[in-house]
């Protein structure tokens, strides 16, 4: 919401009065409201930088038509074919800028311990959220501040 602040503290008075200024200012306002209820989280938590970019699908349901699957799979073929890829295992800690090589090291709950070039992992928020602690040396702080400030709402899923 500060964004759109800043964004209003920012208009020009242009040819209104200070009165129809002030009402168009609190339909913008109301309208940032009525879009964080629409995506059912707090627009206090979501970034409305882009607010003015969204672009809805005609009808009566929105729904996403179309995944970046084919993005990711072109993006991921060089891994794919040239690395080892462990699916299903559930990772219990990760050890980067180890002294003796640059390797990382990914130990999982199973007792596997591999050592990698590079690792790429992905995890659902919500586990980001609790397990930071599997990281050595610690997430960079802004990384972490960045993990704990984000959310999800009904529709950003």
């Amino acid at each position: 919401m500060d964004f759109i602040e800043r964004k209003l503290e920012e208009d020009p008075p242009g040819d209104w009065d200070s009165k129809e200024r002030e009402r168009k200012h609190q339909n913008i306002r109301q309208m940032a409201e009525m879009w964080g209820a629409f995506v059912g989280t707090s627009i206090q938590r979501q970034s409305l930088k882009f607010f003015w970019l969204e672009e809805c699908i005609e009808g009566e349901n929105l729904f996403v038509a179309e995944t970046y699957e084919k993005i990711l799979a072109k993006v991921a073929q060089p891994a794919i074919e040239g690395a080892q890829i462990e699916y299903e295992r559930k990772v219990s800690k990760i050890t980067s800028g180890l002294a003796e090589t640059s390797a990382v090291r990914v130990e999982t709950s199973d007792g596997m311990i591999a050592e990698f070039d590079e690792v790429v992992m992905t995890a659902p928020l919500g586990w980001l959220k609790r397990n930071q602690s599997v990281f050595a040396p610690p997430l960079p702080s802004r990384l972490s501040q960045a993990i704990n400030s984000i959310g999800y709402g009904q529709l950003d899923k």
